[in-house]
């Protein structure tokens, strides 16, 4: 069996597609870029401090080149989400991945506070055996790990709603599966406010906030 794999779930980062919530105060092009930069920076981690294998799941459908191109150049494989909701694809990457690996884990694409340190215990957490989950500010989670298949865990979900994590810790704990280690709680980008806040501590960020700025001032 292979070591503890990561699994990086992101949508295509299309205009329109992707980060709609950032919308009206950048515009769809503009979001598709942030997007796209923060897939990066996350395979960019993701190959420097994750020891194990590295995948890509894209939504809708992998025929996006400049995906594919960086994610040859950080070593991660390619592949597609499977049909239904968020958790059915989770549970569905989840389960096939056992296939291979010890352990599995799912990321996002959108953390960009998640720290080589924080990694690198979910690994090593992952590889003595336990299961992990990543709490984020908004009630969800950024990672969820597992040494198992358990169907059900992820059904009747909420997304994108601040009772996330309760509801997948009540059916955990209904199933008789447990987390055995929490992981520091951290902000994802979902909102322009959480974007901005992200602009104003990594300079990288800036230039996207500066045109979506001026193009208000212009209207």
């Amino acid at each position: 069996m292979d070591r503890p794999t990561l699994v990086l779930f992101t949508k295509a980062p299309l205009p329109g597609h992707v980060k709609t919530r950032f919308l009206p105060h950048t515009t769809a092009e503009i979001a598709a870029a942030i997007a796209f930069e923060m897939i990066e920076d996350t395979l960019s981690m993701a190959s420097t401090c994750w020891p194990g294998p590295v995948r890509l799941l894209i939504s809708p459908n992998s025929d996006h080149t400049q995906l594919i191109e960086l994610a040859v150049r950080y070593n991660a494989v390619v592949g597609i989400q499977s049909r239904g909701d968020l958790g059915q694809k989770m549970q569905s990457a989840i389960c096939n991945g056992l296939e291979t690996s010890t352990a599995v884990a799912i990321m996002g694409c959108d953390i960009p506070s998640v720290t080589a340190s924080i990694l690198g215990y979910a690994f090593e957490s992952l590889s003595n055996g336990a299961n992990v989950i990543g709490p984020s500010a908004d009630g969800g989670f950024y990672l969820i790990g597992t040494q198992q298949c358990v169907p059900g865990m992820l059904d009747k979900i909420t997304w994108s709603t601040n009772t996330v994590l309760q509801s997948v810790l009540s059916n955990s704990t209904k199933l008789g599966f447990s987390f055995d280690v929490l992981l520091p709680c951290l902000n994802d980008v979902d909102s322009w406010q959480d974007f901005k806040f992200l602009a104003s501590i990594v300079p990288k960020y800036r230039k996207f906030l500066d045109v979506s700025e001026k193009q208000q001032d212009s209207v």
